[in-house]
């Protein structure tokens, strides 16, 4: 293959990549994400393979602002570690780190919460206990919970910058509905989709509901997987008032966004 040809005047150096096999020289940001040794382990036999090229980004004192699978990999295989000093020392590095990995998508939202468990924010390790005791929904379904919303889209605001509140009023009333809505999973295998919760904490919050009385009939659901909470509320305010008298069905409301 031909090398490509630039026109001198238009090529700018914009960093200097540099390379050593001094691995102690770097150094994990504390609150930066857990290593996943899966990952590692598929850059690794990548390498082996073809060798990546990409330089990892430190700052100046060989703190790792982004790149620390691919350190982790090319450490394991003896290669040595390019990469690029950016910016200086300072309380920022975090905040870095999260804005190298969020730009290109790499942070999940367990991952911020994990970070600022680490950094030992009591606010977001609250929430984390609360994760591990319902493991089956998802970080934005119990945000959305703790908020009392019934659509689980936004973050909070500040959330990714450690900024969030817990709830602490809000917990008697999530536990609540998570204990319920787990319990109608056993007849129903998409009980943690967030629409079915949404849908689900429409109805539980309803004055008049009665949960026994729900279960009994969800019992016998042939519920299938929809693709929005209006038609889970729907099917489950039927569900709930199938075969009853008039005067002992309770009027459902759907109301979205509050």
């Amino acid at each position: 293959m031909d090398k490509p040809k630039f026109s001198p005047d238009k090529v700018v150096e914009v960093a200097t990549v540099y390379e050593t096999y001094d691995y102690d020289s770097f150094k994990h940001v504390k609150g930066n994400r857990k290593i996943d040794k899966r990952h590692v382990d598929k850059l690794r036999k990548s390498m082996d393979k073809r060798l990546l090229l990409t330089p990892i980004i430190v700052n100046v004192s060989g703190y790792i602002k982004d790149g620390q699978h691919r350190f982790e990999a090319r450490k394991a295989l003896e290669l040595p570690i390019p990469y690029i000093v950016d910016g200086l020392n300072g309380k920022q590095i975090l905040m870095d780190v999260q804005t190298y990995n969020s730009s290109s998508r790499n942070w999940s939202l367990i991952n911020f919460i994990e970070s600022q468990c680490e950094l030992k924010n009591e606010n977001y390790m609250r929430l984390y206990n609360l994760l591990k005791i319902y493991p089956h929904f998802k970080p934005i379904t119990i945000l959305t919970l703790l908020q009392n919303k019934s659509e689980c889209s936004a973050v909070p605001t500040g959330f990714k910058e450690g900024l969030f509140s817990f709830p602490e009023k809000e917990v008697s009333r999530v536990d609540n509905l998570c204990s319920k809505i787990t319990e109608l999973g056993q007849y129903f295998e998409y009980f943690n989709d967030r629409r079915f919760v949404t849908a689900a904490m429409l109805l539980i919050r309803t004055k008049g509901y009665n949960h026994s009385h729900f279960l009994a009939k969800f019992a016998n659901n042939n519920l299938s997987k929809k693709s929005n909470v209006y038609d889970y509320w729907h099917e489950l305010v039927w569900f709930y008032n199938r075969y009853e008298r008039r005067h002992n069905k309770v009027s459902f409301q759907f109301q979205s966004g509050n």
